[in-house]
């Protein structure tokens, strides 16, 4: 039986905190999850008011202590924001929480779209709500705020948008989550003397997702061919261009990808789709061969069908997902269609070893979970996210100097 919606375990009155915690917890065992260790720890620490930095691995379940905060937000009749590096994770997350705790009750404010700006649960790119902060300083109305991908806090071009909030919302509690958070010593130290609330760090190594990946300098239709040989289907081929993704997509429909009954199922299940655009046409020839096209949800298409809204039986039962991904959009199609293995493909750019012409092709795949972990995670996000790290090995790192 399914889970009632979170939003129906809200009632009116003040229930207390260990109430508030009773309620969710009675929720997460109804949904079949059982909570990590660390998520016990950082949802405590909220409900006594602390402020919370939790560093723990992708796939862990950070969203599931956030959703915990929002909770409690609304349990107490006050505001909560969730703020995101890119609009499109905004975007991703302002669907969940709809699901989660009702759609009246949950707005999204980015640069592109402004919906139900009022509400008490707001969806929002950092640089709003820090724009927001120093509009309004101490009097803005924001009790919570879920602050995701804090690790953006030191990037010297976007930094300050992590940081404006910590600075001018004195009377805020702050959840700060990444995966990839270094030393938060001095960070937690400033925050607690700036606002005189503790503040926990709830860290952790565990990683629930099991990751394997290798190189591979074979074409890139050989290297689809093999890990559709070795059953890790379906695949997703990552590009970081709309105009890569559509010439990879061209260049892959005469490959092996789907069988002729895989063929004829997926040309059933498109009959009455109309594909009566200029790159419609193109894009229907790609589907009848097996390979699905994805673009971020800002770029939505009912041809393109992106995933989550708009994806047809078609769509899922793809071989091969060719396309353009950003921050989340990853564990987005990932969890839509059920990626097994992720495929980066570059030209190498100095790589030691690398002829010239060579194509370096990078594939990992997500190795098979416990059924406990399949039912609560998103193996893909950790696979997009382990796949991002890959590459940015590849670039000397620089010592960040600024500071809180």
């Amino acid at each position: 039986m399914a889970a009632t919606p979170l939003g129906n375990r809200v009632t009116s009155g003040d229930p207390g905190s260990d109430e508030i915690l009773s309620r969710f917890l009675d929720w997460v065992a109804e949904t079949g999850l059982e909570p990590y260790p660390s998520q016990e720890d950082a949802l405590l620490e909220l409900m006594q008011d602390h402020h919370v930095v939790l560093g723990t691995p992708t796939g862990s379940g950070k969203s599931l202590v956030a959703l915990g905060l929002h909770f409690k937000a609304r349990c107490e009749g006050r505001r909560s924001f969730y703020t995101a590096p890119t609009k499109a994770l905004a975007n991703e997350k302002f669907f969940a929480l709809c699901e989660d705790l009702g759609a009246e009750h949950v707005g999204m404010l980015t640069g592109d779209a402004s919906i139900n700006r009022d509400a008490p649960l707001l969806c929002c790119t950092a640089e709003v709500l820090a724009n927001m902060a120093l509009r309004e300083g101490p009097a803005l109305d924001a009790p919570y705020v879920v602050m995701d991908e804090f690790h953006y806090y030191g990037d010297r071009a976007r930094g300050s948008a992590w940081q404006i909030p910590l600075l001018t919302l004195r009377d805020t509690l702050f959840l700060l989550m990444s995966a990839t958070l270094g030393n938060p010593a001095r960070i937690a130290e400033r925050l607690e003397r700036d606002t005189g609330r503790p503040v926990a760090t709830v860290f952790s190594d565990q990683r629930p997702v099991p990751l394997d990946f290798d190189y591979r300098e074979t074409p890139m239709q050989e290297t689809v061919e093999a890990l559709l040989e070795a059953q890790r289907a379906p695949l997703y081929i990552v590009h970081f261009t709309q105009r890569e993704c559509a010439e990879q997509a061209q260049g892959l429909v005469s490959a092996r990808i789907a069988s002729g009954g895989q063929r004829r199922e997926i040309a059933r299940a498109l009959e009455g789709v109309a594909f009566d655009t200029p790159y419609g046409r193109d894009v229907q020839r790609f589907l009848r061969a097996g390979v699905g096209i994805h673009h971020p949800p800002a770029l939505e298409d009912d041809v393109l069908m992106p995933p989550g809204r708009g994806l047809t039986g078609a769509q899922n039962r793809h071989q091969l997902h060719v396309g353009t991904v950003g921050e989340g959009e990853l564990g987005h199609v990932g969890d839509a269609v059920g990626v097994q293995a992720t495929v980066v493909g570059r030209e190498p750019h100095g790589c030691e070893g690398a002829g010239e012409g060579r194509h370096l092709r990078c594939a990992a795949a997500v190795g098979d979970l416990l059924p406990d972990d399949r039912a609560r995670l998103s193996r893909r996000w950790a696979a997009g996210v382990y796949l991002c790290r890959l590459r940015a090995q590849r670039r000397p790192r620089r010592h960040r100097t600024r500071g809180y």
